[in-house]
């Protein structure tokens, strides 16, 4: 429940929004024909970004300034920006695991979403929830079974939006 996940240091964006962060990992798919993102991940993104200030932080392949717009513009295509959807302003690029979890602890979110276990350990203890999307971290240690885990991010949504409040 993303109401819940606004304690302890996270910040709320302007406008009182919860502050989210997503793996651009979670969402953009990079394959011989560029940039990729798939609809349902899309929609996703947009239904987060409807109570959420969503900071999407891509890590790139490779660290281009051409990739990023490859990455902008098939994030414009899906429909992730504009009304009622995310602000351009909030993608963030990096070329690593470590950048991106370095981003996301200075964000300081109330939520973060990755498909990471080295990212989601990392930041476990300084972020107030983290939900690990794909396979369970279950296996690795205690600690990490009491983080939560969702096949795809489009799922994640799903179960956050009906769960109680």
């Amino acid at each position: 429940n993303n109401g819940a996940a606004a304690r302890g240091g996270a910040r709320a964006a302007a406008g009182g929004k919860p502050m989210v962060s997503v793996s651009g990992g979670c969402v953009v798919r990079f394959g011989a024909g560029g940039p990729h993102v798939p609809p349902e991940a899309a929609q996703a993104l947009r239904s987060l970004a409807a109570g959420a200030a969503v900071h999407l932080v891509t890590q790139l392949p490779r660290d281009t300034d051409e990739l990023e717009r490859q990455v902008m513009a098939a994030l414009d295509a899906a429909g992730v920006f504009g009304a009622g959807g995310c602000d351009r302003r909030r993608a963030i690029f990096c070329s690593t695991e470590d950048g991106r979890g370095s981003i996301v602890r200075q964000l300081a979110p109330a939520l973060h979403v990755d498909e990471s276990a080295k990212v989601v350990s990392y930041l476990a203890p300084h972020v107030p929830r983290v939900v690990k999307i794909g396979a369970s971290l279950a296996a690795a240690s205690s600690a990490a079974a009491e983080i939560p885990s969702a096949p795809s991010l489009a799922e994640y949504v799903v179960q956050m939006t009906a769960a109680p409040q």
